[in-house]
C-alpha cells in the first residue's frame, strides 16, 4: 500500500468517528457566564472542508459513505449555523450588556427564551431532524428582544446626551445689582 493510500484509510477512518461524534453534540452549549455558544465542532468543519476538496480535486477516489452523507447536508449545517452564530451573539449581547435595571425589565422574556433554547442544549443535535423551524423561532424571538433592548439603550444615550448640555449651562443668574435690575434674568 503507497503512503498516499495508507493516509487516506487513516483519515476515512478517523473522519468516521470525528463525524458521528460531532454530529451528536447539541446545538448550542452554556458557558459557565451563562452566556451560548454554537457547538459545531472545528473537526467537523474541517472534515466538510476536506470532503469538499477531496470531490473536486480526487474525483477518481471513493469517499467514505458516512463522508458522502454528511456532504450533501453541507448547505443545511452552515444554514444552522449561521442562524445559531446570530442568536447566539444577539443573546450574549443580552446577557452581558446590559446594566441591572435594563434586565429586570426583560427578565420575564429571558427565562422564555432560556426555556426553549433548553432544547438545543440538551436534547436537539446536529442530527436531529426538522430543526430548521425550531432555530428560526428562537434567533426571531431572540433579535426582537435584542433590537428592543438595544432601540431603549440608544434612546438612554440620546437622553444623557441632552441632558448633559444644560449640565454647565444655568438656568437662572443671579444679578450682581438688584436694586437697578429684577433680581433673576
Amino acid at each position: 500500500i503507497s503512503y498516499e493510500e495508507n493516509s487516506f484509510r487513516n483519515w476515512s477512518v478517523s473522519a468516521e468517528s470525528k463525524t458521528s461524534d460531532g454530529l451528536n453534540k447539541p446545538l448550542l452549549v452554556r458557558k459557565k457566564d451563562r452566556t451560548l455558544k454554537v457547538n459545531f465542532g472545528k473537526e467537523l468543519h474541517s472534515i466538510l472542508v476536506e470532503i469538499q476538496y477531496l470531490q473536486k480535486y480526487f474525483e477518481d477516489r471513493p469517499l467514505p459513505e458516512i463522508g458522502k452523507k454528511l456532504f450533501t447536508r453541507f448547505d443545511e449545517f452552515r444554514k444552522y449555523k449561521n442562524s445559531l452564530d446570530q442568536t447566539v451573539e444577539m443573546y450574549n449581547y443580552l446577557k452581558l450588556n446590559t446594566i441591572i435595571e435594563e434586565y429586570d425589565l426583560i427578565k420575564n422574556e429571558v427565562i422564555q427564551i432560556d426555556e426553549d433554547i433548553l432544547h438545543t442544549t440538551q436534547s436537539l443535535t446536529w442530527n436531529s431532524h426538522n430543526v430548521w423551524d425550531f432555530i428560526e423561532d428562537i434567533r426571531k424571538n431572540v433579535e426582537h428582544l435584542n433590537t428592543r433592548m438595544k432601540k431603549a439603550q440608544d434612546n438612554a444615550t440620546i437622553i444623557k446626551k441632552e441632558i448633559k448640555q444644560w449640565e454647565n449651562t444655568p438656568m437662572f443668574t443671579r444679578n450682581n445689582n438688584p436694586r437697578e435690575e429684577s433680581l433673576f434674568n
